[in-house]
């Protein structure tokens, strides 16, 4: 097992070496022809001056009046929109088995479903999404964005929304989309500076992070610096720490009792505020905000040792986040993001003690976790990255009496990720990365594991350029 997994290590490195290699060369024929042509040409690998160069980059969050590139003075009525196609297509390796790695859980935080780990999920092998993004102008007060997951199981609409443009620095949004919560949770899969979701999303958000239907109304508020507050209403929120469903649960384990029905809350059930604001010194931009999500829940199978179980409560979560980026010249940045998050929930836990019975009792929890990153662009082409993820605090208690590591209930739970990609052009790029996961327990065995991977990511037609 061990020489196997140095063999498909080597044979990892030796690709992207061999890739390094190739095109090395390739710009050793064709370098000078390209130089003296990026002389004659004036497009996005060239900015004049770096203050020029701030400023087209600078563009901050969802400003409304900038959120998909599109003119706010006028539109152009099309017959075809703005079409676009992302792959992203991997080979995977880990130290562990596929059927290890489908039965990892942490109690407290989260346990595997199907579509938790929906990127470089197996060994070997992976498409891991294919995303059809479709946008356009409407008309002078409506535009129109759509986004089309494709996968071995069909087709799924992620995201169909509009937004306003008629009303000078207030926007409403409309429809199903990503929540503006936090910093990456809009950012689709392909904007990510790593492949695979921090820790703490994946436990408080689910593996998708908060998408939903509903609407957005933000509000770049009329001062001499940027101050952007909105607020969201959405339907159900995110099975990991909201949850809309009724449920039916028996008095015995075997089902001889008697059935007790618990009913979802009222929808829209989810509320969710945000405040972000952001500012540069010289060369560095800075942004930062806060925000606020909270709304009743009804978990299935709260991950904990009682297998069947239902959390019925309410549920608390605020994210602090902080991105800096310096940009040393027009082709080299240095850029520092980082997210804390907290989640209190509180209410009933049913669940089967070990005779059978069902038992109720007061649940509470105050959880926090948080992830920093730090990525480096070298030149045009490579950038190097590192994140460290932590579960930092897992406090829980039933009856008021605290679980503790008798109850496998761990906190300070890592891992920490390298990423060295090298990007083609805008449209492609390859992505070589390593992970150490110290945050993963199988079987109720606390176990350490490794994965490398290398991603390749494509783009095809037209996409707008993403925010900062």
């Amino acid at each position: 097992m061990k020489q196997k997994y140095i063999l498909n290590l080597k044979f990892l490195i030796v690709l992207f070496i061999t890739f390094s290699i190739f095109l090395s060369f390739n710009k050793v024929i064709y370098g000078a022809n390209e130089e003296d042509s990026s002389k004659n040409n004036n497009n996005t690998y060239e900015i004049k001056n770096l203050k020029e160069n701030t400023t087209i980059i600078n563009q901050k969050y969802n400003d409304p009046l900038k959120s998909f590139n599109l003119n706010k003075n006028g539109y152009s009525s099309k017959f075809i929109p703005d079409i676009s196609f992302v792959m992203d297509f991997s080979y995977v390796n880990r130290n562990i088995k596929d059927s290890e790695y489908e039965n990892i859980r942490v109690n407290g935080f989260y346990r595997f479903t199907p579509e938790m780990h929906n990127i470089n999920q197996n060994m070997g092998f992976n498409l891991n999404y294919g995303e059809l993004y479709l946008s356009s102008a409407v008309d002078p007060y409506f535009d129109l964005q759509v986004t089309l997951p494709f996968s071995d199981e069909g087709v799924e609409l992620e995201e169909a929304y509009f937004v306003t443009k008629f009303i000078k620095s207030l926007q409403l949004k409309g429809g199903k989309f990503r929540s503006s919560f936090g910093r990456i949770n809009y950012q689709h899969p392909h904007m990510w500076d790593f492949n695979e979701y921090p820790l703490v999303y994946t436990s408080f958000l689910g593996p998708d992070g908060l998408v939903d239907t509903g609407i957005q109304v933000s509000y770049l508020l009329p001062l001499n610096f940027y101050l952007l507050a909105g607020f969201e209403l959405l339907q159900n929120g995110s099975e990991n720490s909201f949850g809309t469903n009724n449920f039916t649960i028996n008095t015995k384990i075997d089902n001889t009792g008697n059935d007790l029905n618990v009913l979802g809350p009222n929808k829209p059930n989810v509320k969710t505020y945000f405040l972000k604001t952001s500012f540069d010194i010289n060369n560095l931009t800075i942004l930062t905000g806060i925000s606020l999500a909270n709304s009743s829940s009804r978990i299935e199978n709260f991950p904990l040792d009682y297998q069947t179980n239902y959390l019925v409560g309410k549920s608390d979560i605020i994210d602090y986040e902080l991105t800096a980026k310096y940009f040393i010249d027009s082709n080299r940045y240095l850029s520092l993001q980082g997210e804390y998050l907290t989640r209190k929930l509180k209410g009933d836990l049913y669940y089967y003690d070990n005779l059978g019975d069902l038992n109720i009792n007061n649940f509470s929890s105050n959880q926090s976790g948080y992830y920093i990153q730090g990525v480096y662009k070298l030149n045009q082409n490579y950038r190097i990255g590192i994140r460290y993820d932590n579960l930092s605090k897992n406090n829980i208690s039933l009856n008021n009496i605290s679980l503790s590591v008798n109850d496998n209930i761990y906190e300070n739970l890592s891992r920490i990720t390298l990423m060295i990609e090298y990007n083609f052009t805008e449209f492609s790029r390859i992505r070589l990365e390593y992970s150490n996961n110290n945050a993963a327990f199988i079987n109720g065995i606390k176990r350490n594991y490794n994965q490398f991977s290398i991603n390749f990511n494509m783009a095809i037609g037209y996409h707008a350029a993403h925010q900062f």
